[in-house]
């Protein structure tokens, strides 16, 4: 909320005279001092030919005697190159009080923090000119002023509003900077001087560029993307400005291998028409700020600031700690005036490709493709809650996922430079470099690197456990997809799919997949991943149709294993009559099953077209997916089988269904006794269909269940058996690697790194000042001008207004409300700079533009003891103004 903090100025004397009028300058800008003797327009000092005729006040002492002093008072006139000499017009006796100090400082104003003697009449004269007309003026500036919850900060030098969200200025448009990272702007030079080498790459590669050893020259770090995974920690580097609507935008990125920590606030210090001699101990004021947000600046990321830049400037960055060296490169060129010298553009460095299986044939969707900024943890070791985030490690900073066509674009890679990228689905994933890219352009993924690992030398394979049954060869489709023989094994051996016998294809060492894999729980939980085909062996089934289950091939403690296994986030693929084991059994309510001597006696060839569920999300890539590939023989939106039973009927909507039919639509391959009919058997089943576990906890595990077989054939032995894994699949094996995939792939959302939010537009913040104007008996205060120093981006202003009272608690409280009770003294907001040594104030004909003219025009008063100043900050949208300084002139006048 707004508070105030008195001022005090013990006034000299009585005077008289007129107060000063503003003439001598245009624009309500002219030049003053505190304690600097020409800082102001006094009698020798120089004057601009500009200022010829122009004229100011001025007062010099006649005579002093004790505690009193004669004070002539008049104007000087600039002849071109001068001052001229104080002509008098008043003279006036003036007391001077004892205040602690030397008694040369002893007549003085006072400005928070350090008090400012008035200026010397020469010389040889100790005391100081207390007949000077700048001595009898506040001098204020931020310096000690404490700001609480006035909803205003301390930034370059200055006041302006404080962020609401601690953000101090974060733009809204995307991430911009200029052309190839150079300014073209005239009076400066880019920081970048060739040729560099390893022991000055810092120095001489500055503006968001780095040296090249191999070249021995340096080269734009180009947008977002690049970071040096060596660095060793953070590394902050500025870019050169540029303009873009409307805004003046500072490039800041981290271009190290770790994360600028959440909450960071990052400084732009912006000083003067030379570059600083160390960057990393800035010694400019702060300009601009932006807080780097909760999520940090991960490597690689970048964000625009927005500053106000006034003239040749060079800037600096600072804010968090780096690592060693690497300050040494936080400075850049920044100017942005002039025309088209400085005009953002975006540059996004861009990668795009299709990812697909190991053989490198058909497309995956769904798959993460990510550049980490650290080296990427080992796959674990056991089965778990295998979330897209948790096994996207590496500490991902820029995260693509494919389409149904297995397409992906990642936009700010690193330029420049090779890097590495990974391709994730589930806990397959390989690791490959890609080769440089230059900055702004885009590349597309060479097909050789775009695919996943056919053998663990590639990458890593998920360890699978698959059971080798007579009614489907999955251990054959595996081979189809591109995994190397090598990979796979006996449960004794080191390749990453071990396969277990079962009733179908057998390999040497091969060991029963229901004793000794679904029967020992640690034996199943060490795999990620279990395939259990049907092994076309059922109980005795009812000839009328059934919801009470058969027995089949496992028991129910062999069950219990399996639920565990999947609840703690195993996966299961499994078909058919397995159904009956892993899910009616353990999961009831995951499905409704039916069961009748006529499920086992339904459908074999010809075959049969299912339609895919296209109300969810995975239901519509399936259908996209299956129709690019050729799986949809039967028209878009379906999937064809050749061998499969009405067992499913309904699924809940907790359990995703992928395709489904009706038993009763023709072709009739088998003669039923009676025929299908409505009131015999028949009707609506669901040919596929998956769910999550636990049923109803969060999601850790998967199963997922097609009620058909893909791909039947004798038995023999593994791999022989298969025939040739480069024989061409099915469209109803194209299907089922669509779904082994799915079961096995990762869990929610892909990681998304977390980019420095916006802020929201700051609020108008009000602030005052009070001062005292104390003066002798017989003579009472007479508030002159108001001036100012700020810097006001376009859009932005400062409203000045002022009310009077005989003493403080008379005052009136803010916000100031309209005349009379407050008048308006003023508003900065062009030109949009005004700095040392000129000041601003509201400009008119003598005396109009005084604090008292105001106060007797506007508000019907005339000036007493007490002087209330309200400032009002008004900013457009995340840009606020900047008040540096401020000062208040009055003069002791004789009561009437």
């Amino acid at each position: 909320m707004p508070f105030g903090v008195v001022a005090l100025l013990i006034a000299i004397g009585a005077s008289c005279g007129t107060e000063r009028s503003g003439v001598g300058s245009s624009g309500g800008a002219s030049s003053s001092g505190g304690g600097d003797a020409c800082g102001v327009p006094r009698p020798g000092c120089p004057c601009a030919p500009s200022q010829t005729g122009d004229v100011d006040e001025c007062g010099k002492v006649l005579e002093h005697s004790g505690d009193y002093v004669l004070c002539s008072r008049g104007i000087t006139t600039c002849d071109g190159t001068k001052w001229g000499d104080c002509t008098s017009a008043t003279l006036a006796t003036r007391h001077i009080p004892t205040l602690p100090g030397p008694a040369t400082q002893s007549v003085r104003t006072l400005a928070f923090g350090t008090a400012a003697p008035c200026p010397t009449a020469d010389a040889n004269d100790p005391l100081s000119n207390v007949c000077d007309p700048y001595c009898h003026q506040y001098i204020d500036d931020p310096a000690g002023i404490p700001l609480g919850d006035s909803g205003l900060t301390v930034s370059d030098g200055g006041l302006t509003i404080g962020a609401v969200t601690g953000d101090g200025g974060a733009s809204n448009v995307s991430f911009q900077t200029a052309s190839n990272g150079e300014s073209a702007c005239p009076g400066g030079t880019n920081l970048r001087t060739n040729p560099c080498d390893a022991t000055n790459q810092y120095t001489r590669c500055q503006q968001d560029f780095r040296c090249d050893t191999a070249t021995s020259a340096c080269v734009w770090n180009g947008g977002e993307g690049y970071f040096d995974p060596a660095a060793g920690g953070v590394d902050l580097t500025i870019g050169a400005a540029c303009a873009a609507s409307g805004q003046e935008l500072v490039p800041v990125c981290n271009r190290g291998s770790t994360s600028v920590p959440p909450n960071t606030v990052v400084n732009v210090h912006i000083g003067g028409p030379s570059p600083t001699a160390d960057s990393c101990a800035p010694t400019a004021p702060v300009s601009c700020f932006r807080n780097v947000g909760p999520g940090g600046l991960l490597p690689g990321k970048c964000m625009s600031i927005p500053c106000f830049i006034s003239g040749n400037s060079y800037a600096t960055v600072s804010g968090a700690t780096e690592a060693p060296g690497r300050c040494a490169n936080n400075q850049a060129y920044v100017k942005v005036d002039g025309s088209g010298c400085a005009t953002c553009s975006t540059c996004t460095t861009r990668l795009t490709g299709t990812i697909r299986d190991p053989r490198g044939v058909n497309p995956l969707p769904g798959a993460l493709v990510y550049v980490p900024s650290t080296t990427p943890s080992p796959m674990p070791a056991t089965i778990g809650c295998d979330t897209c985030t948790s096994l996207a490690t590496g500490a991902p900073v820029s995260v693509a996922v494919t389409s149904y066509d297995g397409t992906f674009t990642l936009d700010n890679v690193p330029s420049g430079t090779p890097f590495n990228l990974v391709i994730l689905v589930g806990r397959w994933r390989r690791q490959v470099t890609v080769p440089a890219i230059a900055p702004c352009t885009s590349a597309t993924l060479s097909p050789t690197l775009a695919r996943l690992p056919r053998n663990k030398a590639e990458g890593d394979i998920p360890r699978v456990a698959i059971v080798m049954a007579a009614g489907d060869h999955t251990e054959c489709l595996m081979r189809q997809i591109g995994v190397d023989d090598a990979e796979f094994t006996n449960a004794a051996g080191n390749g990453r799919i071990h396969l277990y016998s079962s009733n179908g294809h057998t390999i040497a060492g091969a060991t029963n997949g229901i004793n000794n894999l679904i029967g020992n729980a640690t034996t199943l939980s060490s795999y990620s991943a279990v395939m259990m085909p049907c092994d076309n062996s059922i109980g005795s089934l009812p000839t009328q149709p059934s919801a009470t289950p058969p027995t089949h091939a496992t028991n129910a403690a062999q069950q219990a294993n399996m639920k565990s296994y999947l609840d703690a986030g195993g996966r299961l693929f499994a078909s058919h009559w397995f159904s009956v084991d892993f899910v009616h059994q353990p999961y009831p309510t995951a499905a409704n099953h039916v069961y009748s001597t006529r499920t086992d006696n339904d459908r074999e060839p010809p075959a049969f077209a299912f339609n895919i569920d296209t109300t969810h999300v995975a239901g519509q890539t399936f259908a996209n997916w299956a129709n690019l590939v050729g799986a949809s023989p039967g028209g878009y939106g379906t999937v064809t089988f050749d061998s499969w039973r009405h067992v499913t009927e309904t699924v809940p909507p907790s359990t995703v269904r992928f395709a489904y039919g009706d038993s009763r639509s023709p072709p009739i391959s088998r003669s039923q006794t009676p025929a299908p009919s409505t009131s015999v058997w028949g009707g609506p089943i669901v040919s596929i269909f998956g769910f999550d576990t636990p049923v109803g906890g969060p999601a850790c595990g998967r199963v997922m269940l097609p009620m058909s077989h893909v791909t039947p054939g004798n038995n023999g032995t593994f791999p022989g058996a298969c025939g040739s894994a480069a024989t061409a699949m099915t469209a109803q094996q194209k299907a089922f690697e669509f779904l082994v995939f799915y079961s096995q792939a990762c869990l929610g959302p892909p990681p998304t790194p977390v980019i420095p939010p916006p802020p929201p537009a700051l609020p108008a913040v009000r602030f005052y000042r009070d001062f005292e104007g104390v003066c002798p008996p017989g003579a009472f205060p007479k508030w002159g001008y108001f001036y100012w120093q700020s810097q006001t981006p376009p859009g932005t202003s400062i409203d000045f207004r002022a009310a009077t009272a005989d003493d403080q608690a008379s005052l009136p409280p803010s916000p100031p409300g309209p005349a009379p009770a407050t008048v308006p003294i003023g508003q900065a907001a062009t030109p949009a700079v005004v700095a040392a040594p000129n000041w601003a104030w509201d400009t008119g004909p003598a005396p109009a533009g005084t604090v008292d003219y105001h106060l007797q025009t506007d508000g019907n008063t005339k000036s007493r003891r007490w002087l209330r100043v309200y400032m009002q900050f008004n900013p457009v949208g995340p840009i606020g103004p900047v008040l540096n300084a401020w000062r208040q002139q009055f003069s002791c006048e004789p009561k009437e």
